[in-house]
């Protein structure tokens, strides 16, 4: 427990985890006076009781992913998850629920924790739950079969996104998944990707609209029409995933520059498709320059905290 005086919300009650709120100091400050009563001091315990309970409900429901001896984690898990509450100010719910996604995400237990601080600290810089940041990292990490060491990538890589488009982190975290399944599909690495969400956004088209744009012009790729394939053979490549492996999506946008209007918009082939293309054609030296960010991008989620 706080030394007497402290402005700490966190106190142990035997073995479990308790978080008082604001409002509760006025009782922290009575019992160091000695002029508690009876009533303020029940609904103190009360609320203290509330709490630890809450906690252990929690920690169970984190407990159920873990199998084949993982269960070994869960003191750790325990004492991980009151200190990162204490650090980031967080509540127990938000970091357990994102301790859970995680493992369900298949990140294995020895390394989860490390993947739950780097969302807590995410999720201050980018203003957000950890348990929202925890879904969305542990989620693209999936997506892309990075390896699970590489959370605190993923973190700067998302920032990096929200420093250089019309972006913040809960609309870039709501919204991911559904460009990140299949730019990777295609083989669009995420250092593309990022710079095509920073653009993109940053035309002024919305977090979602971008992100349901994306999607489309990666469909493009996937199921190209015989008009798609005859306008990219034309400029030089082909309309495929094959494509976007070698020459990368710097590569078609270069040599779509030098199409018409009518040709960009057939190569898209969906209108949502050509929204993200004609943007991205239309500022092809800002997406150059969103690339050439990402690959220095190591950092800022440390800068975005600071």
């Amino acid at each position: 427990m706080p030394a007497p005086g402290s402005t700490s919300g966190a106190y142990k009650l035997g073995e479990a985890f308790v978080e008082l709120k604001a409002k509760d100091a006025g009782f922290i400050k009575k019992i160091v006076g000695a002029s508690i009563g009876l009533s303020s001091l029940t609904a103190m315990l009360t609320t203290a009781a509330t709490a630890a309970i809450n906690f252990e409900k929690q920690m169970a429901k984190v407990s159920v992913m873990l199998v084949d001896g993982a269960t070994k984690f869960l003191p750790a898990y325990s004492k991980g998850v009151q200190e990162l509450a204490v650090r980031f100010g967080d509540s127990t719910k938000s970091l357990t629920q994102g301790l859970y996604d995680i493992l369900s995400a298949t990140q294995p237990a020895a390394v989860a924790m490390h993947t739950l601080e780097i969302s807590a600290e995410a999720a201050i810089a980018g203003m957000t739950s950890t348990a929202v940041a925890a879904k969305t990292i542990s989620g693209f990490m999936n997506a892309y079969n990075i390896n699970v060491t590489k959370a605190g990538d993923v973190s700067d890589w998302m920032f990096e996104i929200i420093r250089r488009g019309q972006i913040e982190f809960p609309g870039l975290a709501a919204q991911l998944g559904q460009a990140a399944s299949s730019a990777s599909l295609v083989g669009l690495s995420m250092e593309e990707l990022g710079a095509a969400i920073s653009t993109v956004t940053r035309a002024g088209i919305p977090a979602g609209r971008a992100m349901t744009a994306i999607n489309a012009l990666m469909q493009a790729f996937l199921k190209p029409t015989e008009l798609a394939e005859a306008i990219a053979k034309k400029y030089g490549f082909g309309m495929s995933t094959v494509t976007l492996k070698t020459m990368g999506l710097i590569g078609v946008l270069k040599e779509l520059s030098r199409a018409n209007v009518k040709e960009i918009g057939a190569t898209a082939s969906r209108i949502r498709g050509i929204r993200a293309l004609a943007s991205l054609v239309k500022d092809i030296t800002g997406f150059e320059a969103d690339l050439g960010f990402q690959a220095k991008r190591t950092g800022r989620r440390q800068e975005a905290l600071a």
